[in-house]
């Protein structure tokens, strides 16, 4: 409280000094060498163009106003003050002593219409927030010392701002929002992480600028900002949170290989998103993760124990998806409007949640691995008269009753195998590399997948230029199945 109260008090007293100094300025009197108000713990020097306060210690000084800005503007680094006349000047005199100016105000400069270009010295340390706030005209800024600290809604709706040069140990939320001139900012230093919505709006059309120290991003970093083609999140990258790329042109993404949870909508509304990679180790996406993108498919590591709701809501061209086999539960509209036309449930499914597969229009197939009928609601699918409910060999009765199930219309039964025949050597040209699986000769848009011996569907891909590729397969030996070809690779 007391804090609160201290800072109220100080923006008053900043208030009533600056209305006073107006009022000199129409005056006409001259205030270019002056001490302004002295208090039990303040001291603030009016000083040319500039109104300054000593910080608590009274060992530097904070630049509070500019009575009067130009275009181009290099602000002063030191005032020399001789605290028994009570005088201040930018330039040495006397018996004066030097005072570094460390500190640049809240909203000192904030609207200003006049600046183009600003240079702060090395001297300063700290920047305030909201200093340059709707600066319309501001097009450079240059901080010339080490290690800043630059407050939150720095630079927020400087649409003119094409130049950043500074050294920074941290910066404020939303400390560029807006600035979609800001292409390529000059940013070193120690920065640990990008806060929230630093760079909503902004220019940035890849990550190249982040300093190697950054490693975490947080919400909403770059939503809304300029952000296209092939984003690769570099691998020192551990932690993103809620919406740090959403709604932004990239096409594809490939995400860092320690990453191990996709927070909520990272990636929602990229509409030109049409391909992820994502890390061995992975254990969660979240909820609209990659909602009303343009993605076809994905391989879900086997990592991934948790798939939130509507992680792929609203993807109207996503038709072909491996589930991980550590996966027990869908959860609402995950699948919400898609373009599914065969879904492969391993069987550590146990749970398919209300409207999982709803408005999904094309599913044809269903192919359940689970001997035991997974708890689905009445309205965790859309049609029940077109798809076919693929079961495993012996449990035909327990689907045709279970709840929610019992409404399909067709079912079939899969041989011993999980429906691909016995595993017999074909044409099909398929190898193996580590842990990926290749396939070549094959037609272009032909589905390939992986089975286990037990018939666990554990990768699948479409082919492209007559060649696929699954890479992240765990368990050996498998089936490899390309439309109607088979080949057993140990």
């Amino acid at each position: 409280m007391k804090e609160t109260i201290d800072l109220n008090t100080k923006n008053m007293k900043k208030s009533l000094l600056r209305m006073a100094l107006g009022l000199l300025l129409l005056a006409g009197i001259n205030t270019s060498v002056s001490a302004a108000i002295n208090d039990d713990e303040e001291e603030t020097l009016d000083v040319g163009l500039y109104l300054f306060h000593f910080n608590r210690d009274k060992t530097a000084l904070e630049l509070w106003f500019c009575n009067r800005t130009q275009a181009e503007m290099t602000l002063p680094d030191k005032v020399y003050y001789d605290a028994p006349s009570k005088k201040a000047s930018l330039t040495p005199f006397g018996s004066a002593k030097a005072y570094n100016v460390e500190k640049l105000d809240d909203r000192t400069f904030w609207g200003d219409p006049n600046i183009v270009s600003i240079t702060l010295p090395a001297s300063y340390r700290l920047v305030g927030s909201i200093v340059f706030k709707n600066c319309p005209n501001l097009k450079t800024f240059v901080a010339k010392g080490k290690g800043v600290i630059f407050g939150d809604n720095l630079f927020v709706g400087c649409k003119a701002l094409e130049n950043v040069t500074m050294d920074a140990s941290q910066i404020g939320p939303h400390i560029f929002n807006g600035c979609e001139r800001l292409v390529n900012p000059h940013i070193t230093g120690t920065l640990d992480y990008i806060p929230d919505a630093a760079f909503h709006g902004c220019g940035v059309r890849n990550l190249d600028f982040l300093p190697q120290s950054v490693n975490k991003i947080w919400a909403g970093a770059f939503t809304e900002s300029k952000l296209e083609g092939d984003l690769v999140i570099p691998n020192r990258i551990n932690l993103m949170l809620n919406g740090a790329f959403s709604l932004t042109k990239i096409r594809s993404v490939r995400l860092p290989e320690g990453l191990k949870e996709l927070c909520s909508s990272m990636f929602g509304g990229c509409g030109s998103l049409t391909k992820v990679t994502l890390p061995e180790g992975l254990r969660s996406i979240g909820s609209t993760a990659f909602s009303a993108t343009a993605l076809k498919n994905i391989n879900l590591p086997n990592s991934v124990k948790e798939l939130s709701v509507g992680a792929f809501y609203n993807c109207f061209n996503f038709d072909s998806i491996h589930l991980s086999n550590q996966l027990t539960r869908l959860e609402m509209n995950t699948f919400y409007n898609t373009a599914l036309k065969h879904i492969y449930l391993p069987a550590s499914i146990n749970q398919i949640d209300r409207r999982c597969f709803d408005r999904c229009k094309q599913l044809t197939d269903i192919y359940c691995f689970s001997t035991i009928p997974p708890t689905a609601d009445d309205q965790s699918f859309y049609d029940y008269d077109k798809p076919t409910v693929h079961v495993p060999a012996g449990t035909l009765a327990k689907y045709k009753s279970a709840p929610a199930w019992k409404k399909f219309r067709k079912f079939k039964e899969m041989p011993v195998g999980a429906g691909i025949g016995e595993a017999r050597q074909a044409t099909l040209n398929a190898y193996r590399t580590g842990d990926a699986v290749h396939v070549t000769g094959v037609a272009n848009g032909c589905r390939v997948q992986v089975y286990t011996l037990g018939g666990q569907l554990v990768g699948e891909t479409i082919a492209h230029a007559s060649e696929a590729t699954l890479q992240g397969i765990g368990t050996w030996p498998v089936i490899v199945k390309a439309g109607k070809l088979t080949q057993k690779l140990e």
